[in-house]
């Protein structure tokens, strides 16, 4: 059988390189990988935002792939989705019947490898982390509260400080958008 790589471009919304996100590639519907292993292999983006699984999926052959964790700080794209191998190597997006798909969102083809391509590359695409706390009243929940003030504790943001203080805007929210590590 021929062997086929898939390729894997991990980015944040604006096109920067993600690195740390982890992906299973799981065999399905009785396929294999060409070490006639059936076990999910698990890849992780470098620091380009790169993964490869190199001469593992075969023609014929339907594999599911899964961002089990996303990098640091972003959430990982929340939908699998599967490809059958083409006898000319292509990846074709399919369902769990092995009809013809659509990629799940978060998900895209590419041409990653610059070769003109994107049989077998796709880019995915993470969110960033957030938290929004919204300030209420006891007496009255659609009355939101300006100026409350509340402290995050712990290492849960890149700079390593343990102690973070906010205070709510004029809508009694606290947006925090950047900076959270991954598993806040």
């Amino acid at each position: 059988n021929i062997q086929t790589d898939l390729r894997i471009n991990k980015q944040s919304p604006t096109g920067e390189a993600l690195n740390g996100a982890k992906f299973t590639v799981t065999p399905v519907d009785g396929s294999k990988f060409a070490d006639n292993t059936t076990d999910a292999k698990t890849l992780t983006t470098e620091n380009s935002g790169f993964a490869t699984l190199k001469g593992q999926l075969i023609v014929g052959g339907t594999y599911e792939i899964y961002e089990v964790a996303g990098p640091s700080g972003y959430d990982p794209v929340d939908d699998s989705f599967r490809v059958f191998v083409e006898n000319d190597g292509y990846l074709t997006v399919v369902d769990d019947q092995g009809q013809k798909a659509d990629l799940p969102e978060g998900y895209a083809r590419t041409d990653v490898d610059g070769t003109g391509t994107d049989a077998f590359s796709f880019i995915a695409t993470n969110q960033p982390m957030a938290i929004k706390l919204i300030k209420v009243s006891s007496a009255d929940s659609s009355l939101t509260l300006k100026g409350a003030t509340f402290r995050l504790t712990g290492k849960v943001m890149f700079d390593n400080d343990s102690t973070h203080t906010y205070t709510t805007n004029e809508e009694g929210e606290i947006n925090i958008t950047e900076g959270l590590m991954g598993g806040v």
